[in-house]
């Protein structure tokens, strides 16, 4: 089992109490979900083993996480929170496992609650997918220079963002048609709009995460380290924010992002495309005000968690606890319409 620690800037836990926010942050590296939780005077961190997760959605009582094969789904059941067995009047809200889709390897970046079902980016199939029970998954979109759908991860699609229930803005690390021939650059990254099928930015840093706010779309440049933003009405890219690694999972609460900031594990793939300085780095969180780019807030690991995947911001639960499927506690769980219990 990997070992790691963490320390916070001295700001934070106010400033999570304030919005009412936790956090949840997916390692794939470490195989990790963490949740963070401020009583508004320090904050809590509750790990648990998700074997290569990645994508984490949050949407009004519900969680999805995607995992190397599977996605993951969550009822939050905040009824059952004080009584848990193992910790009993400890959290506030308890995500319990609701439903389990087995997807096979789809390396699955990115994922979202939706209306229609569950949307993923498909970044081994180079498509946005429906999942569901019948299929490992259904494409719904596909980029326009994709020729076939196979399992070739040729553009790396690794993110995208939905305004409304649609998914809108998708982020690749090229317009490449080959079997991974995104791998050979670093400054051929694309922002796409789904609804128009073009490509909206070129030459981006390997983009990651784009997350809508303000009419426009924020994302991550990862190999330069930055957080980045594309205004739609004149079709500019600026630098928001810089940070001293490689930059990969981002959400937006109110005047804040928070940014995921990376080093590179050992035999990284990619670990010759990013600055050298960024291989060594710690991973940690950055909370950069977007009014004034500037860094307010910071959580930063030490140890064996090197790497941040995604991040997401978990409205109005104030200290959740959350039920993996690695032991079987889940499954002492029934729940109805009307009421939930804890079963012997």
């Amino acid at each position: 089992m990997r070992s790691f620690s963490f320390t916070y800037s001295d700001s934070l836990p106010e400033l999570m109490h304030s919005l009412d926010i936790s956090i949840a942050v997916s390692s794939f590296q470490a195989s990790r979900l963490l949740l963070f939780s401020s009583s508004g005077s320090s904050i809590s961190l509750l790990p648990r083993l998700f074997r290569r997760c990645m994508g984490i959605d949050a949407l009004n009582n519900n969680l999805v996480v995607t995992d190397s094969t599977s996605v993951q789904f969550f009822a939050n059941m905040p009824e059952l929170a004080a009584s848990y067995p193992r910790q009993p009047d400890t959290y506030t809200d308890l995500l319990v496992p609701r439903a389990k889709w087995i997807t096979g390897d789809l390396d699955i970046h990115d994922v979202a609650i939706t209306s229609r079902g569950i949307l993923a980016v498909n970044t081994k199939f180079s498509c946005i997918c429906l999942i569901g029970e019948s299929y490992s998954f259904v494409p719904i979109w596909t980029p326009p220079f994709i020729s076939a759908l196979e399992p070739d991860d040729r553009c790396h699609l690794n993110g995208f963002a939905c305004e409304g229930e649609e998914p809108t803005w998708a982020t690749a690390l090229g317009s490449t048609d080959t079997q991974e021939g995104w791998r050979n650059t670093t400054d051929l990254g694309i922002l796409l709009h789904l609804p128009s099928n073009t490509l909206a930015a070129t030459e981006l840093s390997m983009p990651h995460s784009p997350r809508v706010h303000n009419n426009k779309v924020y994302f991550c440049e990862a190999s330069d380290g930055t957080l980045s933003c594309y205004d739609p009405h004149n079709n500019n890219v600026a630098v928001i924010y810089t940070a001293n690694g490689f930059t990969r999972g981002l959400d937006i609460v109110g005047d804040y992002a928070l940014v995921g900031v990376s080093g590179m594990r050992e035999g990284s793939r990619i670990s010759h495309l990013v600055r050298p300085e960024f291989r060594s780095a710690s991973a940690h969180i950055d909370v950069v005000d977007l009014r004034n780019g500037t860094k307010v807030g910071s959580i930063q690991f030490q140890g064996d968690l090197r790497e941040v995947s995604n991040i997401r911001v978990l409205q109005g639960w104030k200290r959740p606890g959350i039920l993996n499927m690695e032991s079987d506690l889940h499954t002492k769980i029934v729940s109805t319409p009307n009421a939930s219990y804890w079963t012997p």
